[in-house]
């Protein structure tokens, strides 16, 4: 499997999208998927998204973000609350593992 890109996006990439990124790494070294996590504040996740060209964003600030290439969003928010947070996990596996 090629290596997978995840962005992670806060208000300030800061605090929140560092813990959720940690979060994911740990996820996906348990799962065995090879994975380049970057984190960015909400008003650079476009532009990260068009160089970077990620297979997933997990947003701490909301699921509106479009994106040129309809990469899908996932609420981030269940990640540090804990209430959820199993489902997006299974998500973001699951749009992380599927054939190319």
């Amino acid at each position: 499997m090629a290596k997978k890109r995840v962005i992670v996006c806060c208000a300030d990439a800061v605090a929140t999208s560092t813990l959720v990124a940690g979060k994911l790494r740990r996820l996906f070294q348990k799962e065995g998927i090879d994975v380049e996590i970057k984190t960015c504040s909400n008003l650079n996740v476009r532009n990260m998204a068009k160089s970077f060209k990620p297979d997933v964003i997990v947003s701490n600030v909301g699921v509106q973000i479009k994106t040129d290439d309809n990469i899908p969003v996932l609420d981030g928010t269940t990640l540090l609350t804990g209430r959820g947070s199993d489902e997006v996990e299974k998500e973001i596996v699951s749009i992380l593992t599927e054939e190319d």
